[in-house]
């Protein structure tokens, strides 16, 4: 129960973690200024496995196709860096090379495998992302991170995981690097939904705070 406890409280600040230092660029916020004025904007679309949804309230004018745009593109990004389907992600190309030896990643693949490495520790052993491994039935046993050996901005592992996953880690991240971006365009009060399972709230609608209907969440 502790464990869970200290993974569940892990999973309220990774996303504020993940998105410090990222070299993503962010568009200015004047780019998304229109002479549009949409109230209630609600932007949906599909990325990573994962319908997305954007609720935004208040008068600012808005560039909807702009804005999606650039919440598509930043999935995009994360997708193309962590993907376990894509054949030509970069954790593929890793994967596909020797991970016992020093391997120096992209600094958006290294923030994101030293975020799993602090879930792996916060809970005890239970978040591991080398289960990757069982999964794709590459393995009968996950290796582990404490396996991993960090030296600056490179990596290796002392024993080979044959395969990695970040799911239950990196959707969550995109989320936050997500809302990121709307706060960096000058958007104050929305509602950001990854299927329900990652939420990120800002502000407040009409009359008051956002109070999502159940189905939402």
């Amino acid at each position: 129960m502790k464990a869970f406890t200290r993974l569940a409280l892990f999973g309220l600040i990774s996303c504020s973690h993940f998105q410090k230092n990222t070299e993503i660029a962010s568009p200015k916020a004047s780019s998304f200024a229109t002479a549009k004025v949409a109230s209630k904007p609600l932007i949906s679309f599909s990325s990573m496995g994962t319908v997305w949804t954007l609720h935004i309230y208040g008068k600012n004018s808005v560039n909807e196709s702009l804005l999606q745009r650039m919440l598509m593109d930043e999935a995009l990004l994360i997708d193309r860096t962590f993907s376990d389907w894509m054949k030509d992600s970069e954790l593929r190309k890793l994967e596909r090379g020797d991970l016992t030896e020093l391997q120096t990643p992209t600094p958006l693949f290294m923030k994101g495998l030293l975020l799993a490495r602090e879930a792996y520790r916060a809970s005890e052993g239970s978040f591991d992302i080398t289960v990757g491994a069982v999964l794709w039935k590459q393995a009968k046993n996950p290796v582990g991170l404490d396996k991993l050996v960090v030296q600056g901005p490179s990596f290796r592992f002392t024993e080979h995981p044959k395969r990695l996953t970040f799911g239950g880690l990196i959707k969550g991240a995109a989320t936050g690097l997500m809302a990121a971006r709307l706060r960096e365009a000058g958007i104050k009060n929305f509602l950001l939904n990854a299927g329900g399972g990652n939420l990120v709230v800002q502000g407040h609608s009409e009359p008051g705070p956002w109070l999502p209907a159940p189905t939402a969440w």
